[in-house]
């Protein structure tokens, strides 16, 4: 019976809810690229190829579905259901290519989200090292060799550098003042 209310639901008004969905949605992640140096011919290089790859290769796995053949009919399926999502295949590729890509900081961005809250300092809220950040999987696997080649996931192994919060913050305004907001 609830699932009753949304057969009722109109299909114009439905398109209406969709449009305004993915409008909003494509807003936020436009607005992500909001301190990523947009003028950088590595960055139009990424943010192209991930569009372009992103809209072919699903319309490619659409017209020759039997091109994916690993003798596994299981697995043929996931890989199709997966290499036909236009969203996920250009979220991959960029994000592999974001942290394989030579770049400096300022130019990927990095820099501006690397601010210091200036009153979490003063009242002795701040942290900053693995401890903060220990992602929930197994000691196994956090303490696995391969870790070291994923960018995102902290490596225990690796001491954390004793910090200043006078000279950094100093050094991370100067960086932030530096870079253009656009405004």
């Amino acid at each position: 019976k609830f699932s009753a209310v949304f057969i009722t639901i109109p299909h114009p008004v439905l398109g209406g809810a969709l449009i305004i969905m993915f409008g909003m949605f494509n807003g936020v992640v436009l607005s992500n690229l909001q301190s990523v140096d947009l003028s950088s011919t590595r960055n139009s290089a990424i943010i192209g190829t991930s569009l372009l790859v992103g809209l072919m290769l699903p319309h490619w796995i659409e017209r020759y579905p039997n091109t994916v053949d690993t003798g596994y009919p299981d697995v043929d399926d996931v890989l199709k259901m997966l290499l036909g999502n236009p969203n996920m295949v250009g979220a991959i590729l960029s994000c592999f290519l974001d942290n394989t890509v030579p770049g400096t900081p300022e130019e990927r961005g990095i820099t501006a989200w690397q601010t210091v809250d200036e009153e979490a300092v003063s009242s002795g809220n701040y942290q900053e090292g693995f401890e903060v950040y220990k992602p929930w999987l197994p000691a196994r696997v956090t303490n696995a060799s391969f870790m070291t080649y994923i960018p995102f996931m902290p490596n225990p192994k690796k001491p954390v550098p004793e910090r200043h919060l006078s000279v950094d913050l100093g050094r991370r305004k100067s960086l932030v003042h530096a870079i253009p907001t656009g405004r």
